[in-house]
C-alpha cells in the first residue's frame, strides 16, 4: 500500500534514496535537480543543481551524492556549500552506493567500477575487466568484497583490499 506520494521533478524521477537516519529522502530527476524531502510530510527542504540527469543518488549523514550523464559524480556537503565534482567515464555513471556513508562511494561508470573518497573526490580503487557498461556495483555485507554486473553478461567479485 502506498502511504505517500509527491510530484518530485519536472520530467522523469530517476533516483530516490533514504537518508541514513531515515528522516529524509533524496531524489534526482531529468530536470537536473537533486532534492531533499522530509519523509513525514514530503516537503522539499533543499535542492542542488546537478547540471545533468542524476541517474542515482544517495544520502549520507552529512553529504548527498549523485552520478549521471557524461560520467559526472557530485557530492554536496549539507553543512556549508562545498561541492566536489569528478568526471569518470564519459559514457555515463550509472550506479552509486555508499561503502561508508560520508566517507567512501562505489560508482559504476563506463566499463569500470570506481571507489572514491567522498570529501576529496580522489580515486581509492578501480575495478576493471568488463567489456561493456557496468550498470551495478555493490559492496558485500562486510565491505570486504565488491560485486559488479555488466552488459557483457558477466558478474565479477573483487576483494577490496587486493582489488583482484
Amino acid at each position: 500500500m502506498c502511504i505517500a506520494k509527491v510530484a518530485a521533478h519536472t520530467g522523469n524521477a530517476y533516483s530516490s534514496f533514504f537518508s541514513e537516519d531515515g528522516k529524509h529522502i533524496v531524489t534526482g530527476g531529468k530536470d537536473g535537480l537533486l532534492k531533499l524531502w522530509t519523509v513525514d510530510s514530503l516537503i522539499c527542504v533543499r535542492q542542488f543543481n546537478f547540471k545533468g540527469s542524476p541517474y542515482t543518488s544517495i544520502y549520507g549523514y552529512h553529504t548527498v551524492s549523485a552520478c549521471g550523464e557524461h560520467g559526472k559524480l557530485a557530492t554536496y556537503q549539507l553543512t556549508g556549500n562545498k561541492v566536489t565534482e569528478t568526471i569518470l567515464d564519459s559514457a555515463g555513471a550509472y550506479f552509486l552506493y555508499s561503502v561508508i556513508p560520508d566517507t567512501t562511494l562505489l560508482v559504476s561508470s563506463g566499463n569500470k567500477g570506481y571507489e572514491l573518497d567522498v570529501v576529496s573526490g580522489n580515486l581509492v580503487h578501480q575495478y576493471t575487466g568488463h567489456n561493456g557498461a557496468v550498470y551495478c556495483i555493490m559492496p558485500g555485507l562486510s565491505n570486504q568484497r565488491v560485486v559488479t554486473s555488466c552488459t557483457d553478461s558477466i558478474v565479477r567479485i573483487f576483494d577490496r583490499q587486493s582489488q583482484s
